[in-house]
């Protein structure tokens, strides 16, 4: 027998052993090596399925994101207009309230200027009553020496006050 050329009992022993070999392991342990592929086919289609509904999700949750952020934009910008027209109209109402404001201190500034010429007037008129009574009372005293006078000027004066009344 050579190392090359085994005998035929040898192939004979060989076969038979691996042929037995073979069924037991058929027998025994094929099936727990199908089941354990089959669980790692199932885990493996099920690592899938969770990828697709995971990118799914990832899909939805960037929509709803964006969707999210579409809406906050809108309401900036909505805030931003509503801002604007509470600015421009709290300018008017400032310029309103100026305007009232301004047109009072004319008026009172107004009033003060005649309350002013009034007082001036009265002033004047006071001191000119008192010119002309102390210049009347000296005309009368160099007029009033003399009784001719006195009784013509008494006369005329009481018929002024009848002609009045």
């Amino acid at each position: 027998m050579s190392v090359f050329y085994p005998d035929f009992g040898l192939i004979f022993w060989m076969l038979l052993v691996f042929l037995l070999v073979v069924m037991i392991l058929g027998k025994y342990l094929w099936p727990f090596f199908i089941k354990a592929v089959e669980q790692r086919s199932k885990f493996i289609e099920k690592g899938v399925e969770d990828a697709k509904e995971a990118a799914k999700a990832l899909a939805n949750a960037n929509a709803l994101s964006k969707k999210i952020i579409d809406e906050a934009y809108s309401k900036q910008i909505s805030i931003i207009n509503e801002t604007d027209a509470i600015k421009a109209k709290l300018i008017e109402q400032a310029k309103i309230a100026a305007k009232k404001e301004s047109l009072a201190i004319m008026q009172q500034t107004n009033e003060a200027i005649e309350n002013a010429k009034k007082e001036a007037f009265e002033d004047i008129k006071i001191k000119i009553v008192d010119l002309t009574l102390n210049l009347a009372e000296k005309v009368m005293r160099n007029d009033l020496k003399n009784t001719k006078n006195q009784k013509e000027l008494i006369e005329k004066i009481m018929n002024e006050i009848t002609i009045k009344n």
